[in-house]
Formats: C-alpha cells, sequence, structure tokens
C-alpha cells in the first residue's frame, strides 16, 4: 500500500512537472524560429541598401522607424522619410555592409557586427566592426524594423 502512495506521488509530481515545462519549451521552438526571421530581415536589409531598392526597404521599415547614429558621443535621429529621402537624393549610400556577427539578443531585438562602406552626408566612411541594434515589431504578419541604432563609438576594431 505504502509503495503505492508513493509511486502515484512521484506519477503526479512528473505529471505537473511536465505540464509545467510545456510552455517554456514551446516557447523555446518559437524563440528559434524567431531569430531566423529576425537574421533574415537583416540580410534582406542589407540587400535592399546594396541594392538601393528604396521600394523594398519602405516595406521593411514601420511607419514610425527612426534611425538613431551614435558617433563621438552625439546622437543624430533621422525618421523614415528623412532616411529615405537621404539615399534616394545620395546624401546617403551604402557600398558595402558586411555581417561579422548577427545576433538575436531577446525578443523582436538583435545585434550586428558589420564591417562598413558608405558615404555619409558627403563624408566617405570605411568602417569596421561597427554595431548596430534594432528592435522589430510584427505588422500584418511580418517583421518590421521600428528602431536601429548604429554606434560608431563601439567600435571594436578601435
Amino acid at each position: 500500500m505504502k509503495l503505492r502512495h508513493i509511486f502515484f506521488s512521484l506519477l503526479l509530481s512528473l505529471t505537473v512537472s511536465a505540464i509545467a515545462i510545456a510552455p517554456a519549451l514551446y516557447d523555446l521552438r518559437n524563440r528559434e524560429a524567431e531569430q531566423t526571421e529576425l537574421a533574415e530581415l537583416y540580410s534582406q536589409l542589407v540587400v535592399v541598401l546594396e541594392n538601393e531598392n528604396y521600394l523594398e526597404l519602405d516595406k521593411l521599415l514601420a511607419d514610425d522607424f527612426v534611425l538613431t547614429v551614435i558617433r563621438d558621443g552625439k546622437r543624430k535621429r533621422f525618421s523614415k522619410a528623412d532616411w529615405l529621402n537621404n539615399l534616394k537624393d545620395g546624401l546617403l549610400y551604402y557600398d558595402m555592409l558586411k555581417a561579422i556577427k548577427v545576433l538575436p539578443i531577446g525578443k523582436d531585438r538583435l545585434t550586428a557586427t558589420y564591417d562598413l562602406k558608405a558615404s555619409f552626408l558627403g563624408e566617405s566612411v570605411e568602417a569596421m566592426r561597427l554595431k548596430m541594434y534594432f528592435r522589430t515589431r510584427m505588422n500584418e504578419g511580418r517583421h518590421q524594423i521600428t528602431r536601429m541604432w548604429i554606434n560608431w563609438d563601439k567600435k571594436q576594431g578601435k
């Protein structure tokens, strides 16, 4: 009789444990899928910028998108319209964005370390190991970039 109680207690505790861990395992699978989607979103961004495909870039960016460039301790912000207009007018262009490391850092967030060759408001730029951070959200079934930070002051190759 005593053995049966121990057996049923053990069986009950295992069942409760399995039920408790199931949502965490489901979330882990979802997180891996989301991380793959975010890495793909970054790849699409690179291709769109290098090919100067502004219609596709417009689709990748949320309407309230903000780009923040941090350089020499100063922040310069661009709205979606500002960034797209500067790209179209040739004030900004990207010859090369080469990802060194792309890493999801949480739900809807991504960081990338990359090498860059570009022109930034009339200044030619070649930089190694820049850090870029993204924040995204789902919009009509797909991720869109809402915020992007480019931090010149955190260059790893300094």
